[in-house]
């Protein structure tokens, strides 16, 4: 971004890998939109020399690139690109993701002329959606890409403003909005509180410099979650159940629900299913100046959208 108001992100579900429909739906992900990776990398493989310390420069290897986006949970335009499965929304086992092409503009300023790429095969790795204190409710996303094609070529021209559809202010979820249950019982002082996701999608590769397309990788699912100390309930249940006192033999497995509810009203909410507390800590537990807070670290097997 070169200035204030001059960049634009978007992204486009593929029919197949790295293949656009003939029309394509472009759609913003959230309001307040930053793009905080866009790398192209070659992947050039050295090629020394044994008579010539210079080496005779690089062969080209896989094309591969990273791209991350950060922005105010504005409503779930975001999800069928996140998530593969889809009836219900949830975590896949298994099988291939979705993938988009992402649309990045740059305006630039003077006589200079704009920019723009196309950023084709776009998986998402991972995904956290964060609940601040007095905040927003923010999404970040990141993962890979396999292929640049050039913007006015294959993959059609670059989208209007008028054709990148997306949520408004009346959409944004504030920390008003937000809302956590762990075994039916709110959490109640919520000063932080992370869901994410990653592993999310793995690149099945091939003999060329183009995978063959995108499959479920290894997930890893965590819940970190923040609040000012004000019941046992998240040490209660770390210790094993709801009603342990101390370390039991088995942590045993229980659920848990996240609500955002918008400025307008909507609302949405993930359904956690096995979810385990693995520490608990308790934090300035005698500052003059913090509240004392209790950081929990949970896992979970399952992620349902409501």
């Amino acid at each position: 971004m070169t200035g204030a108001g001059s960049g634009q992100f978007a992204f486009a579900i593929e029919d197949s890998f790295r293949t656009l429909p003939g029309v394509p739906s472009w759609l913003k992900p959230g309001e307040g939109v930053d793009v905080t990776d866009a790398t192209l990398d070659r992947q050039l493989i050295d090629n020394p020399q044994s008579n010539d310390a210079r080496g005779d420069g690089s062969v080209e290897g896989n094309i591969r690139g990273t791209w991350a986006v950060t922005f105010d949970y504005a409503g779930t335009n975001w999800h069928q690109w996140a998530f593969p499965a889809t009836d219900p929304v949830e975590l896949a086992p298994n099988g291939l993701v979705p993938t988009a092409t992402i649309y990045l503009g740059a305006n630039l300023p003077g006589n200079e002329t704009d920019q723009d790429r196309f950023l084709a095969g776009a998986a998402v790795e991972s995904m956290s959606i964060t609940y601040t204190e007095g905040d927003t409710l923010s999404v970040e996303l990141s993962g890979f890409y396999f292929d640049e094609p050039e913007v006015g070529g294959s993959h059609g021209s670059a989208p209007t403003d008028a054709e990148i559809q997306g949520p408004s202010k009346s959409d944004i979820v504030t920390g008003a909005g937000f809302d956590l249950e762990v075994a039916g019982a709110e959490i109640d002082n919520l000063q932080s509180v992370t869901l994410s996701v990653s592993g999310m999608a793995s690149e099945r590769s091939q003999q060329s410099q183009y995978p063959s397309d995108v499959v479920v990788g290894n997930l890893d699912q965590s819940l970190s979650v923040t609040a000012i100390l004000s019941d046992n309930t998240l040490r209660e249940r770390t210790y094993g159940s709801d009603t342990a006192v101390d370390p039991i033999s088995e942590v045993q497995e229980t659920t848990a629900t996240v609500s955002a509810i918008s400025r307008d009203g909507t609302a949405d909410t993930y359904n956690l299913t096995r979810v385990q507390p693995s520490t608990t800590s308790w934090e300035s537990l005698t500052s003059a100046e913090e509240q004392t807070t209790n950081p929990t670290e949970l896992t979970f097997v399952n992620l349902e959208v409501a």
